[in-house]
């Protein structure tokens, strides 16, 4: 499957609704990749985000990424990803059903990378400022 085949919204939001065409940010929303329509992609699940009834997410794994998109009508509104670690695959679709137990965790390929990189920004500034 190719990420366009997800949803017939996709090639319009990776165009025109991304920060930058095809950026998509994780979950901290300082780093991003790329990520291109004809890209092979896989889906691990399609369902009800238990936070609001009304939209929809999609969750594929592209490239090493997991990414969710959330999809309101014919819509897609909004992209994140996470690493794809055999955990985060396991237990997104429980996230986005509200059913993760206490002990469920998302984790990253190197354990505080992203902690780090954003440590190491704000080290090179006295302030960040985000629009």
């Amino acid at each position: 499957m190719i990420l366009k085949d997800v949803h017939k919204d996709m090639e319009r939001y990776l165009e025109y609704d991304c920060y930058c065409p095809g950026e998509i940010y994780d979950v901290s929303g300082f780093f991003f990749q790329v990520f291109k329509a004809d890209e092979e992609c896989r889906e691990i699940s399609r369902g009800a985000d238990y936070r609001n009834p009304d939209d929809t997410v999609i969750t594929v794994v592209c490239r090493n990424q997991l990414i969710n998109f959330w999809v309101r009508g014919d819509q897609i509104t909004g992209a994140e990803r996470y690493d794809a670690t055999e955990n985060n695959i396991r237990i997104m679709p429980l996230a986005i059903a509200g059913k993760l137990s206490p002990e469920d965790r998302l984790n990253e390929f190197k354990p505080g990378e992203i902690a780090k990189s954003l440590n190491e920004i704000l080290s090179m500034a006295d302030a960040v400022l985000m629009s």
